[in-house]
């Protein structure tokens, strides 16, 4: 039904961001990424500055596997909104995945800068350094694994985890 109203609005003003990007939302929770992709498109050409419009598209980029595109557009989220985690995030995770790990390892930086206790952040940060032989940072990146709350789920996982000791 909400789609039938952000149509209704479009025909009345086709240019209306706000329907745009509700309809991109909508899309992706429904799982029609490609619907949602041209909707967030539309949203960021309506209103060029819309930085979630701008971050959902570069997430439904990122789906598709159009990584390129999807780091520019973040980049340009991130000039206005330096500290964006879903930017700094996916931007990290597009580089990681184009063999880019120096400048993927700096976003992830920047992202616990400005997120010290995005356990995802140190997650990932923690697979990368390992993956990339820097054994003693990467255990230790991985220290945060207790601190997400499925992590703590007694049915996830029994019993507690031992610290990393660096031996």
């Amino acid at each position: 039904e909400a789609e039938h109203h952000y149509h209704q609005v479009l025909a009345i003003d086709p240019r209306n961001a706000a329907s745009w990007f509700n309809l991109a939302k909508l899309h992706e929770k429904e799982g029609n990424l490609g619907v949602g992709l041209d909707c967030a498109a539309k949203a960021v050409e309506a209103q060029p500055n819309f930085v979630e419009a701008m971050e959902t598209l570069g997430v439904l980029l990122h789906d598709h596997y159009r990584l390129d595109e999807c780091v520019h557009v973040l980049l340009q989220v991130l000039a206005i909104r330096p500290d964006s985690s879903v930017a700094l995030s996916n931007i990290a995770l597009s580089c990681r995945q184009m063999g880019r790990m120096e400048e993927s390892m700096a976003y992830y930086g920047r992202l616990l800068l400005a997120d010290l206790d995005n356990f995802y952040a140190h997650y990932n940060l923690a697979l990368l350094l390992l993956e990339n032989g820097d054994l003693v940072n990467g255990w230790a990146e991985c220290e945060y694994r207790g601190r997400d709350l499925r992590a703590t789920n007694t049915k996830l996982r029994p019993r507690p985890q031992p610290r990393w000791e660096g031996s």
